[in-house]
């Protein structure tokens, strides 16, 4: 009997229907007078007659049909739906589907369950609170174990996604280095140790320069050639973000965030692209290397390479 609801009406009329449904206006009319001991709601015809969901009996009688199509065994499982679930099986025309928000739909139709609206996936308006936000915020610091608020830097955004997050995360461009000095804005927060920065924060020096300032301080460097023996894994591995800014070269940001520095490029570990290519930095590479080992003319280095030390 359910092939019913899929006929379409011109196809009907046209398989010889035609004068039922002028007498009767509609399939789900010609239907419902042909067989009486079936129940043909409006809604699994497609387009509702308007003013047909204002009947609370008629809401709960969707929801119920939509809970069986979707296997709905819990009423909790409603929190992972969204108004496109209801839609799609016809449910357009109930008040709050249309608003993009079924909430307060399934607590009309289901009055005695304790519904927590923060966990609906879309809530209007809801989240505009802070209230709401800290309130969120907090619970999800509990479950993720977050003891004081410092702990949050090293959260990755992806892990929050389980808990309910990502409605709130999508208002301040799913970073949390925005979303919790908004939140908790009394806390002194030091946007550079979020693994996520802000949109544009490398663009100002001053955030470059601070960052590494303070990534020298975890690293043990006392003055700036200490950033010598740092290998660009290492950096890799602490503040990729800003290296890719600089074509993955250490060398290159360094030479930029303290230009008053006299830095030898040959002493980094890891040196521009193309750079051994250039006779000047051969040879200068060359003349302090002979400085360090002792070599300080060209007799010296031929010495030195007659009487080659044995390995």
């Amino acid at each position: 009997m359910d092939a019913w609801f899929k006929v379409d009406q011109r196809a009907f009329s046209e398989a010889g229907g035609i004068e039922l449904l002028s007498k009767f206006g509609s399939m789900r009319f010609v239907l419902s007078r042909a067989f009486p001991e079936r129940q043909w709601p409006a809604f699994r015809f497609g387009k509702v007659p308007r003013g047909y969901f204002d009947s609370p009996e008629r809401q709960r009688e969707f929801v119920e049909y939509v809970s069986n199509e979707l296997n709905i065994r819990e009423l909790d499982e409603w929190y992972l739906k969204s108004s496109t679930d209801l839609a799609r099986f016809g449910g357009v025309g109930i008040p709050g589907v249309s608003g993009k928000s079924i909430s307060n739909l399934l607590a009309s139709v289901y009055p005695n369950h304790p519904w927590d609206v923060s966990r609906f996936t879309f809530k209007p308006h809801y989240w505009t609170s802070l209230e709401n936000q800290k309130r969120r915020m907090d619970d999800i610091g509990k479950k993720i174990g977050i003891r004081n608020l410092d702990d949050w830097y090293s959260i990755k955004v992806t892990s929050l996604a389980p808990f309910g997050a990502s409605s709130i995360l999508k208002l301040y461009g799913g970073t949390l280095s925005k979303l919790l000095p908004s939140v908790y804005p009394n806390h002194p927060w030091d946007v550079s140790k979020f693994s996520v920065k802000p949109r544009k924060y490398w663009s100002f020096i001053e955030n470059q320069r601070k960052f590494m300032d303070d990534l020298g301080g975890k690293f043990g460097i006392k003055d700036l050639d200490g950033w010598y023996s740092i290998s660009t894994k290492q950096m890799e591995s602490s503040g990729a973000s800003l290296l890719r800014k600089y074509d993955g070269s250490l060398s290159k940001l360094l030479r930029t965030l303290y230009p008053n520095h006299k830095w030898e490029i040959a002493r980094f570990s890891h040196r521009p692209r193309n750079y051994w290519n250039a006779p000047d930095n051969q040879k200068r590479f060359m003349d302090d290397l002979g400085k360090k080992i002792g070599i300080n003319s060209e007799a010296d280095f031929d010495n030195g390479m007659s009487n080659p030390v044995p390995y």
